[in-house]
């Protein structure tokens, strides 16, 4: 066998599998099953089963390619790569750079810098890694990310790095081919299972938990290959398979939902049914009369540059519109499909031609080097978005400042210095970790007390309080240190505050332990929370320190900058509509409640509410338009800066 990577043979000399027009007919059905799930996510709920059919495809073709040329003795690691990225990157480029220019046009500053970030991890193939490192607290909604979707293509690239050369590796080493695939799916697969329970976010982006989908296909390859009578599907044999495919496919696209842990063993009914699909060949029945149908055909065609079109089109009409209506969602289908279709016959086809495959390689080799240098000099803020003057705030930079700005002494446990005597206690989550700016602005001005802050985003400062969320595994543990550190000497005033309009009145997820039994807010979660809330309280009181009860600020999407300003994204920023909004009736009951609690039990209480609200209308904007929210449940940083001198009193004192 040649070198891998030699010349010496012509680079046609890579020997690709003879086409199946019913396999691009599947491709159809994986692409239009997204779009479809992302168009009408609460109508096609099992949608998104179509990026596991690319997968099955892409790892059945790919290993194809592998197996037979290293069988013939024709295989070149070079000319491989050449082919891939004549395949991927063309389209790539293009959508990258224009989903990053209509970002700069209608992005607010921290939008603009999340989408250059995915901009650059999206050139550099590891979207699947960067999306994974912001699944916390405060992660925007899915819907907020135009590049979502490149997930994928993530851990594709991921696949065709680290899979051939592994096969190439165990060729050399005469390592039986299928064994070794069928060891490192079933690993794959393995790893799948136990990481359900442990990190479903992870579960989904991880290469090692879906690559056996692509191994899938590389089975399949391997038996096509060799001839054996499990995919030699003839006659009854393969329209049974067809039928069957079909039947797995259409079931998970239908009745699965994105409550179900994702792959787990769920993806085992795209990924059977889109292998018995390949399997039956292109007699089967299915194949032969939908898949091979010349309109399935042509979307599989432009299935690639469709994928990569439909989602940032729909994520930025979501983003202009909050809700768009049908209308505009089909309105945005229809010119993806266009923009798909002019992509592949204007660009791809083009690029494809082999008589300028080492000038074009090399070209966009360093065009995907630039676009990947451009979306990281713009997450720097060497470029700035059109709307950056705005400063819309990311609630989570409170928590980047802490922990540069503080001694943590556990996790989740902060200390900040003070020249007075006494040390104020701070329990609570990012509705006590959004004052941190104030708390520091004020250690730099004046005297100020030791604070201790005992703090986890969407941790409710409520005994037997818990959360159905992974994220919050670590809630407990700083919740139950920062209680036990409230008992100490040294501690002479105690600060208890969190998002309670969330986890009283909104919060799915929140749960009150009751004899063993989650009450959530559609129980009786209410009055058994705030029970257990008044007596930590009276608890703390009775060590006979000051305790203070933190109010929550009104919340809504009535105060989300990005919602009441959607319209001005594309005008000139400007205040929109009236600097207020009314406060929910719900939100004042439970104030009223929490208030009647607090005085009862003779604790302080600080309410931002008689600052920001006149009557049951709350302040959203100042007089020259500035938001006062940097979403719809934390107050700006920038605000809280200037304005937030109500929470003084928990570190200067009376």
């Amino acid at each position: 066998m040649r070198p891998a990577g030699s010349t010496a043979q012509s680079p046609s000399a890579l020997t690709h599998p003879k086409y199946r027009a019913d396999i691009d007919g599947l491709r159809a059905v994986a692409v239009l099953s997204v779009v479809a799930y992302h168009a009408f996510p609460r109508k096609i709920t099992g949608g998104f089963i179509g990026v596991d059919i690319f997968f099955v495809i892409s790892g059945f073709l790919i290993s194809t390619i592998l197996f037979e040329n290293l069988e013939r003795d024709t295989f070149s690691f070079a000319e491989f790569y050449r082919r891939r990225i004549r395949r991927i990157f063309p389209a790539l480029i293009l959508v990258l750079l224009v989903t990053l220019a209509i970002g700069w046009a209608v992005l607010f500053n921290d939008e603009f810098q999340q989408l250059s970030k995915h901009v650059a991890a999206g050139a550099a193939f590891v979207s699947n890694f960067a999306l994974w490192q912001e699944s916390g607290y405060f992660a925007n909604d899915a819907a907020q990310k135009p590049l979502l979707h490149l997930w994928s293509l993530g851990v594709e690239e991921q696949f065709y790095i680290a899979w051939p050369l592994l096969v190439y590796i165990g060729w050399r080493l005469r390592t039986n081919l299928l064994v070794l695939t069928l060891v490192v799916a079933g690993a794959s697969f393995a790893f799948n299972i136990a990481w359900r329970h442990v990190d479903p976010v992870g579960l989904f982006y991880s290469p090692l938990t879906r690559f056996w989908e692509l191994l899938a296909g590389a089975i399949l390859a391997y038996l096509t290959l060799k001839g054996s009578a499990l995919v030699r599907l003839q006659g009854v044999a393969s329209h049974v398979a067809s039928v069957a495919g079909a039947i797995l496919i259409l079931g998970a696209g239908l009745l699965l939902t994105t409550e179900e842990a994702f792959p787990g063993w769920w993806a085992l009914l795209p990924i059977v049914g889109a292998a018995l699909l390949i399997a039956a060949g292109p007699g089967g029945i299915f194949n032969r009369f939908i898949l091979r149908h010349r309109v399935m055909v042509w979307f599989g065609l432009i299935s690639y540059p469709l994928y990569l079109w439909h989602w940032p089109l729909l994520s930025y009409l979501g983003i202009l519109y909050n809700e768009p209506t049908v209308t505009k969602k089909l309105f945005a289908v229809s010119a993806a499909i266009t923009l798909a279709f002019l992509t592949y016959t204007l660009i791809e086809k083009r690029v494809r031609d082999k008589r300028r495959a080492p000038k074009t390689t090399y070209a966009l080799v360093g065009m995907i080097i630039a676009v990947l240098a451009v979306g990281y000099s713009a997450k720097l803020s060497l470029i700035k978005p059109r709307l950056y003057r705005l400063e819309i705030s990311s609630p989570g930079e409170e928590w980047v400042s802490i922990g540069e700005h503080a001694v943590e002494q556990d996790p989740g446990i902060y200390l900040l210095s003070g020249t007075l005597p006494g040390t104020t206690l701070f329990i609570g989550d990012s509705h006590i970790a959004q004052y941190w700016p104030r708390f520091l602005k004020l250690a730099k001005q004046e005297a100020v007390h030791t604070g201790i802050f005992a703090l986890e985003g969407g941790c409710a400062p409520i005994p037997d309080v818990f959360s159905d969320k992974p994220i919050r595994k670590s809630c407990r543990m700083i919740r139950d240190r920062g209680f036990a550190l409230a008992g100490g000497k040294d501690i002479t005033a105690v600060v208890i505050g969190g998002a309670w309009n969330w986890y009283f009145l909104t919060s799915p997820e929140h749960y009150v332990l009751d004899n063993g039994k989650k009450v959530f807010v559609a129980g009786n979660f209410k009055a058994l929370a705030l029970a257990r809330l008044k007596n930590v309280l009276s608890d703390i009181k009775s060590e006979h320190k000051r305790v203070i009860l933190l109010l929550d600020n009104p919340i809504g999407s009535d105060f989300d900058p990005r919602v009441f300003l959607r319209y001005e994204r594309l005008a000139r920023m400007r205040a929109f509509g009236s600097s207020f909004a009314p406060i929910g009736t719900q939100q004042l009951a439970l104030r009223q409640d929490l208030t009647h609690m607090a005085d009862e039990l003779g604790v302080e209480i600080i309410d931002p509410v008689s600052r920001l609200c006149v009557d049951g209308s709350c302040l959203r904007s100042t007089s020259v338009g500035l938001p006062v929210y940097s979403e719809a449940s934390h107050l700006s940083a920038r605000w809280i800066v200037d304005n937030a001198d109500y929470i003084d009193r928990t570190l200067l004192g009376d």
